[in-house]
């Protein structure tokens, strides 16, 4: 996997072929909402063909992820899939919460 940005903040992934595991640190960091879900769909497109390892701050990026795995200052607070984590972990169901409410002002 190839990553270029340009001078203005965006970037676009080069996805080869051969490439198996996809790594994506705070890929919709500092983009619009058109191209956060641009990022967003093409992530959900190749789910079934790669594994993909997203390092996020934003609970909406990875909703629809298998498997969730919650740090605090680099441990391991727990984990779950997005519908465990909203029932057992106050931090990613406040996370989740507040993220809603962004999107509803």
């Amino acid at each position: 996997v190839r990553r270029k940005s340009r001078t203005f903040g965006v970037h676009y992934i080069d996805l080869r072929p051969e490439a198996k595991v996809l790594i994506l640190d705070e890929p919709t960091a500092s983009l619009d909402i058109t191209s956060t879900r641009e990022i967003m769909n093409t992530i959900e497109k190749i789910r079934g063909e790669r594994t993909v390892i997203i390092v996020a701050h934003s609970a909406r990026l990875v909703k629809n992820s298998d498997h969730i795995i919650l740090l605090d200052q680099e441990h391991k607070v727990t984990e779950g899939t997005p519908k465990e984590l909203e029932k057992t972990s106050d931090f990613y169901a406040q996370l989740v919460s507040e993220e809603e409410d962004e999107i509803n002002e």
